[in-house]
């Protein structure tokens, strides 16, 4: 079967006699000269993966590594890791293989299709992945930790829990990728990879692996917020307000932790959206919760500045309230009523221009009444009405932004 075809589908068929003497006589002379059983050995299809697998007999796939510690060795049952530490296995066909627990260490894997394959607990660490398909494997508890991932797809990959720290992830596809609880560090490179709003990165250990390269444009939010519908089991199991819960605390947390990283290395532009989406799922937390009087507060405070992202807000507050009380002492120092204040205002009418004065200053708290008016005025009443709400909306602006920027 040529290459192209073995990339095509999967070759299980089981090795030729010569071949398997050929393997053979490769794994007895690495295992006398001290080195992995196949090391440098090039192997071709999934099914001589399979045959020699089954020449072990402690060799297996079957259980992960929790299955091994705490049910397996107490019960004094022997099982051992499959050996494929430097196996060439280059353009090989493994698709939907279980390969849990396999020790792929030092592998080269370049452009391997490995897509849909069990790889929990494998040992890829200094593994060359180089142009290989990952889709939708299952990478949980992975180590590729200097692992080398160019252009490799990632796409829809299970990566719960892997370790990836001095791996070198560059155009890497991670749409989709759940990423949860990964680990990097400041050796893992993340080079123009491809993230959108699917990838899950909810308690991801940056620990200050660079994201200066990664386009956040592109990610309006991250696929932590699951809007997707919940399943009715999930819903009978816990109900559906622990559910929501769940949800809403976890979005909260995802777009908290990734701006504090994103901040933390001057990506301030992306790090206030996410901040931002973070404090909007805070919300939904404490109205889920029926604390009604914070989650009105953390309203007021969305709309009147954004907490603190949104400054156009507070400028659009500002100048709405000050127009629309113009507006109001114009028309009742003109004697028209408005919102019951039937008495015509005392002195004179004001100009427009009068009346913006008067109410700039009045919303500033400062304000000063023209010759004549009276407490009972219109003109004083709502002079009084617009400073109660002008000191509002400076309390928020400067709680606001002060936590913004300085209790960080």
């Amino acid at each position: 079967m040529s290459e192209q075809q073995s990339q095509n589908s999967p070759d299980d068929s089981e090795p030729a006699t010569e071949r398997q003497a050929e393997l053979r006589a490769a794994c007895q002379a690495n295992v006398e000269a001290g080195r992995a059983p196949y090391a440098e050995v090039r192997i071709r299809t999934r099914g001589e993966v399979s045959w020699i697998i089954a020449q072990h007999p402690f060799w297996s796939c079957e259980y992960d590594e929790y299955t091994v510690k705490y049910t397996l060795i107490p019960q004094e049952i022997h099982v051992e890791r499959v050996n494929l530490q430097g196996a060439w296995l280059a353009d090989i066909n493994l698709t939907d293989m279980n390969l849990r627990r396999a020790d792929l260490s030092g592998a080269n894997l370049v452009r391997a299709n490995l897509s849909a394959t069990d790889l929990v607990d494998a040992d890829l660490s200094n593994a060359d992945l180089g142009l290989s398909d990952l889709t939708g494997a299952n990478l949980t508890w992975v180590n590729l930790s200097g692992a080398h991932l160019r252009e490799v797809s990632l796409h829809n990959a299970r990566m719960q829990f892997a370790n990836l720290q001095g791996a070198g992830l560059a155009r890497c596809d991670l749409r989709g990728t759940n990423l949860r609880n990964a680990r990097m560090d400041s050796t893992t490179l993340l080079a123009n990879v491809d993230i959108d709003s699917t990838t899950l990165l909810r308690d991801v250990v940056w620990n200050g692996a660079p994201l200066t390269s990664i386009d956040w444009s592109k990610v309006d939010h991250l696929g932590d917020e699951d809007r997707g519908p919940v399943s009715r089991e999930l819903v009978k199991e816990h109900g559906r307000l622990q559910v929501d819960l769940d949800r809403y605390q976890g979005a909260a947390r995802a777009n908290q932790q990734l701006a504090v990283a994103l901040r933390g290395q001057g990506i301030t532009e992306a790090a206030s959206r996410f901040a931002y989406r973070g404090q909007i799922f805070q919300r939904k937390v404490l109205l889920k919760k029926s604390h009604l009087l914070r989650w009105f507060g953390s309203l007021l405070l969305d709309l009147i500045s954004g907490y603190g992202y949104r400054p156009g807000r507070t400028l659009f507050c500002y100048l709405l309230t000050i127009s629309g009380f113009m507006v109001g002492f114009l028309l009742v120092t003109h004697g028209t009523s408005l919102f019951g204040l039937y008495e015509p205002a005392s002195g004179h009418p004001l100009q427009w221009y009068e009346a913006l004065v008067f109410s700039i200053t009045s919303f500033h708290g400062r304000g000063f009444f023209p010759q004549g008016i009276n407490l009972n005025d219109p003109v004083a009443i709502l002079a009084a009405m617009e400073a109660v709400i002008g000191l509002f909306i400076e309390i928020i602006f400067i709680a606001t932004f002060t936590q913004r920027f300085f209790a960080r």
